[in-house]
């Protein structure tokens, strides 16, 4: 049997910080390119909402720790905490590696991540606050036979 390298993306769990009316340089800038998404009907952006929304976008994780780890830039298991602000509209106006955790050096790395997460478009939030998210993503390279 072939045996191939895959990555296994462990466990998902959420650190939700909500904070009112976020207004950065960068988030006001980035906000303006926007995105052609279809938007989910308007909610409170609960942590749940938040984890539904961002559990769709599994599939888009993997490939970049694949490639970081062809390119030999991470371990073969790495804890990556992406931090992300979440526009009243549902748009992700702000994403980078959360500075508070250990970080990896990989550029390339961080900016797959970064664009997937800026692909998802959250409902229109009805309490009217941007809402700070500090998102844990586990990954292991694990040999499974094919």
């Amino acid at each position: 049997m072939k045996k191939a390298l895959k990555t296994a993306l462990l466990m998902i769990t959420l650190i939700l910080i909500i904070a009112s009316c976020v207004t950065t340089e960068k988030a006001e800038k980035s906000d303006k390119s926007g995105n052609d998404v279809e938007q989910a009907t308007e909610e409170k952006l609960s942590k749940d909402s938040i984890d539904k929304y961002f559990k769709k976008n599994l599939d888009s994780y993997p490939p970049c720790f694949e490639k970081a780890y062809e390119r030999g830039t991470v371990p073969s298991e790495i804890k990556y905490h992406i931090y992300y602000i979440i526009d009243t509209h549902g748009v992700v106006t702000y994403a980078e590696q959360d500075k508070k955790y250990p970080l990896i050096n990989d550029p390339e790395f961080e900016k797959c991540i970064v664009t997937a997460v800026r692909k998802i478009l959250y409902p229109k939030a009805t309490n009217r606050e941007d809402v700070k998210v500090s998102y844990p993503l586990f990954f292991r390279m694990q040999n499974i036979e094919e």
